[in-house]
């Protein structure tokens, strides 16, 4: 049998070694089968919950009406007539509008001026003040956008009313309020909700993070039991390198397979996100990220055994080491 032949042969034998051993210790040990298959489908379905509403309703306003008017009562009734924003209150001047909202009872102010109705009615551009909280984005977008939407439609109301006062029929003042009509439709995401936008990303998070957790809990539970010295071929002084990885990466990278085949073919659907590429091309994508994210901890090697692991992890600080369980990594 040649060298190369025989050095193959190891290279099968080890890697089915780790593979075994490496299955072994995930479920075995509960924490671990925790972490790694029921930690992905709970913190999923948790996050989905949580961001189940999608869009953010009901933000409540306040108007400062200094016009009293039918005029801005009209605008007013406007802002109530949306979803997404509502007139909680009607303060009687800035300084209590200030109030409300430093004490959170409103997220954004509406200030009418009082000669709204005078230049609206004479043909002069009125001036309404929006006020807004933009350290929540999400309220800032709802309210901003229905306050104008409102303040825009009104604008237009009146002006199809001067026209239709001027003498023109209705569908002139309708071709000269509204010249240009557009249908918007929201492609993948048609409610423009957050839970949508985010949970794709959170969990791909979620996985690198709970691979991680549970890759540590394993190196443990390897430096533990000494498993590095005892998976070591007869006739060799050390394992190799390329199966360790090989076999580490393949246990993990065929756990989050399956899990995965349950977020991307049915989480998704319960929960109604998006899915916009081919079943290929996540596929394709997903290969690589697993395979780096299951590899980081196979390049790990275990600190000596003789040594304490305080003196593990003293004697490598000058060398940037850090030390979890009893395994060392170079950072």
């Amino acid at each position: 049998m040649s060298r190369f032949t025989k050095q193959i042969t190891s290279y099968w034998q080890q890697f089915r070694t780790v593979v075994r051993n490496e299955y072994g210790s995930i479920f075995t040990d509960a924490g671990v089968i925790l972490v790694l298959v029921l930690a992905l489908l709970i913190y999923s379905t948790l996050y989905s919950l949580a961001y189940g509403t999608q869009v953010l309703r009901n933000v409540p306003i306040g108007v400062i009406d200094m016009s009293n008017t039918s005029t801005s009562r009209q605008l007013i009734n406007t802002f109530n007539a949306g979803p997404n924003v509502y007139v909680a209150y009607e303060p009687g001047d800035m300084d209590e509008a200030k109030h409300l909202f430093y004490d959170r009872e409103i997220y954004g102010v509406v200030y009418i001026p009082s000669d709204y109705e005078e230049k609206l009615l004479g043909g002069q551009q009125a001036v309404v003040s929006l006020y807004v909280d933009a350290s929540y984005f999400l309220m800032y977008r709802q309210a901003f956008q229905e306050l104008v939407s409102g303040i825009g439609t009104t604008g237009a109301m009146v002006e199809f009313q001067r026209l239709i006062a001027k003498g023109a029929n209705i569908p002139q003042a309708t071709a000269t309020t509204q010249p240009v009509i557009y249908q918007s439709h929201n492609l993948f995401n048609p409610y423009l909700g957050y839970g949508s936008f985010v949970m794709p990303a959170i969990i791909m998070v979620i996985i690198q993070q709970t691979m991680l957790i549970g890759i540590g809990m394993i190196g443990g539970t390897w430096s533990e039991f000494g498993l590095y010295k005892k998976l070591i071929p007869p006739g060799r002084r050390r394992m190799s390198t390329l199966p360790v990885v090989a076999g580490k990466a393949f246990v993990y990278a065929s756990i989050y397979a399956v899990t995965l085949f349950y977020i991307l073919g049915l989480h998704y659907k319960l929960f109604h996100f998006p899915t916009n590429g081919h079943t290929a091309d996540i596929i394709a994508f997903l290969i690589p990220y697993l395979l780096s994210c299951s590899s980081w901890r196979p390049t790990w090697r275990p600190a000596s055994p003789w040594a304490s692991p305080s003196r593990r992890c003293s004697s490598d600080a000058n060398s940037r080491s850090c030390c979890y369980s009893g395994v060392r990594s170079r950072l």
